[in-house]
């Protein structure tokens, strides 16, 4: 399957017996009401204008294959799904926050000399 690097990374693993059933619904032309798994972890998936939850593994992978859905903040890339883009990681902050400081620094010292306080 074309898609499954990615099924894998956003739906989880998945048995034989599920792939048959995606089969299935991904050949019919009949509509689908898919059952809640109890195993299965809810997931949010979003096709950028709506969002909606899926409650299956084969429903899951049926709205990423037919639909085109993905999590909110997954990007995928190359074929392969990358983690949400978050500006506020570990890495980030330990790269930004001496940055920050730095310029705060600047422009405290800056405004020192350019403002004169009156003291009368």
């Amino acid at each position: 399957m074309a898609h499954s690097h990615l099924i894998d990374k956003v739906c989880g693993i998945h048995s034989s017996e599920q792939l048959n059933l995606l089969n299935e619904y991904l050949n019919s032309d009949e509509m689908i009401i898919f059952s809640p798994d109890e195993n299965f972890e809810p997931i949010s998936i979003t096709d950028s204008s709506s969002i909606i939850q899926v409650n299956s593994w084969e429903e899951c992978a049926f709205y990423l294959i037919k639909g085109s859905w993905l999590p909110p903040g997954f990007v995928p890339s190359n074929g392969q799904l990358e983690a949400t883009v978050n500006l506020f990681n570990e890495a980030s902050l330990l790269t930004y926050l001496p940055l920050f400081s730095l310029f705060l620094i600047i422009i405290s010292a800056f405004s020192k000399s350019f403002i004169k306080i009156d003291k009368t």
